[in-house]
């Protein structure tokens, strides 16, 4: 990798890389049902099984139906499942969307991320006693998850909100988060909140998220970072905004076609890291891609992507 200078460029390879656990574990699923005869089908996901539209694409070319219409809830997305089987997302869902597929008895299978799971059990138990403040992102499935629990809980989504919090019960505060959440953007609303309040806490992010921002923090020593990851992602989003809030050229790309070749013609090191919803075959062909860009030779700046499904399934 040489710059216009004719200089060696270092491609720095942030780890970790590749699906979390709770990913992992939602394919997996998708693929056992896809070839277990016993599963209706054809498969309806409630959303995307995880955020990366290259992974919902490469399903579909399996037969698996992704019901993304981002204006309508999972709810209403039901109404659009025609026999077969749906699977519920990493994301989890509200307990209205469980109570109708049993209603209507349509066969489900769960992908529910356990951390996920663990943030509705807790949530629940601490529902009858204490009031239950949520901080996550408005829209985002997860929260619609969270808050299809009970109307009595509220939702922060922004430094504003905290501020302009005001508690209205005798019930002591207890602060829950969406598990993809910037540490950063935790701690602040956090502390804001405890300004005015006593409140018990739980930090929900997850292990995988937490691991990936603590890493573009400790070894992102270079004049870019590279972000590799869906537009709709929220952890890949979080690694952008950790990464700018530390000072560090950062921008977000879905594919190696997203790259912009002018940011690399005068740089002398980049670094790479991937969402915990990234296929690692994406990430593996932009740092190959990277390692062999000459800015001084535009043969190598044909950033095509020629990944298959079968790269990105894995």
């Amino acid at each position: 990798m040489y710059n216009l200078s004719g200089e060696i460029m270092k491609v720095i390879k942030i780890q970790p890389q590749g699906f979390c656990k709770g990913v992992q574990r939602a394919l997996v699923i998708v693929k056992d049902a896809l070839k277990d005869d016993k599963v209706a089908k054809p498969l309806y996901i409630l959303g995307l099984i995880v955020h990366n539209k290259r992974l919902a694409e490469s399903l579909a070319e399996l037969g698996v139906i992704s019901l993304n219409e981002p204006s309508k809830t999972r709810l209403e997305l039901l109404n659009l499942v025609k026999g077969g089987t749906v699977i519920l997302t990493a994301h989890g869902v509200s307990p209205a969307v469980i109570k109708t597929l049993k209603e209507r008895n349509i066969p489900y299978i769960d992908a529910t991320c356990p951390d996920v799971d663990y943030v509705h059990q807790q949530i629940k138990h601490y529902l009858p006693t204490h009031k239950i403040l949520y901080l996550g992102q408005k829209n985002h499935p997860e929260t619609e998850g969270v808050l299809g629990i009970s109307n009595k809980i509220t939702l922060i989504s922004s430094l504003k909100e905290a501020k302009a919090y005001r508690h209205q019960t005798e019930k002591p505060l207890f602060l829950f988060n969406q598990t993809t959440l910037d540490v950063g953007f935790l701690n602040s609303l956090t502390q804001e909140l405890q300004k005015n309040y006593s409140l018990s806490t739980d930090n929900n992010i997850c292990k995988a998220t937490l691991r990936r921002q603590k890493a573009v923090i400790e070894t992102a020593k270079s004049e870019l970072l590279i972000v590799v990851g869906d537009r709709l992602s929220s952890n890949s989003n979080k690694l952008v905004e950790v990464a700018k809030n530390k000072g560090l050229n950062s921008y977000l790309i879905e594919t190696v076609e997203d790259l912009k070749i002018e940011s690399l013609l005068n740089i002398k090191t980049v670094s790479v890291t991937s969402g915990a919803s990234t296929p690692k075959a994406i990430t593996a062909e932009v740092i190959e891609f990277l390692t062999n860009f000459d800015a001084n030779d535009h043969k190598t700046w044909e950033n095509k992507s020629n990944l298959t499904s079968y790269d990105i399934l894995g």
